[in-house]
Formats: C-alpha cells, structure tokens, sequence
C-alpha cells in the first residue's frame, strides 16, 4: 500500500470505527488484517484507540466505543478541507444537513500525525 502523506481538500483522510466492543474490535481486526493499536490520549476529548498496520506500523484508523449504546456499530469517514465554514454551507446548500457540530481537528491531527509511524509521546 503507497504511503499518503498528503490529504487534497475533498479526499477522505481519516477514518473511525464506533464500537460497542472495543477488545472484540482490536481481535477482530487484528486476526482479519492483522493490525494492531495503541491508544492516544487527547486533552479535553475522549481517548482514541489509533489502529496501525502491524505493530507500529503506519495509522490507518481510530478506534472508540459507541456514544449511545441503542445505536450499531459504525465508520465515520472524515474528508480533508481548507476551509470548513465555507464547506458546511456547500453540504447545506446541496441539501445535506449537520447532524453534529463541525469540530475542526487540524491542531489535533497535526500533532499526532507523522512521516514516521510512531506512538505518541505526549499530547
């Protein structure tokens, strides 16, 4: 698989798996792709459990138990964008709606994030 090391505005750049089982998910898609994970700890938002290719290797999704536990198991798939107030008036003029606030995760991101696979040190 090539290593993408850059998000065009409009690509998908992310992806998160809601769970109502984290330990099932982690064996689930450790014995089907054999990915393995470790768990970030962000400040002010819910830990994340980051999936890997392989032990330390490169991070290919998050990882977070469901937020209502009525609801079933889902990917969220996030989309890069230079501009998200312009890009939430896009979705809603093409007749799609928020169904939560927009929440802009680029410091996050850009702290976790790396050319070289890595668990973090500290947030």
């Amino acid at each position: 698989m090539p290593w993408i090391d850059e998000h065009r505005p409009g690509w998908p750049c992310w992806v998160e798996l809601a769970t109502p089982d984290l330990e099932v998910s982690h064996r689930f898609y450790r014995e089907l792709f054999g990915w393995d994970f470790y768990t970030l700890v962000v400040p002010h938002r819910s830990d994340l459990e980051i999936l890997t290719l392989g032990q330390g290797g490169p991070e290919v999704a998050g990882l977070q138990p469901l937020a209502d536990s009525a609801q079933p198991a889902s990917w969220t798939c996030y989309f890069r964008t230079d501009d998200m107030a312009r890009t939430v008036e896009a979705v809603r003029q093409a007749g799609g709606q928020e169904l939560i606030e927009p929440v802009d995760l680029a410091t996050w991101a850009a702290r976790r994030c790396s050319p070289t696979p890595r668990a973090p040190t500290s947030p």
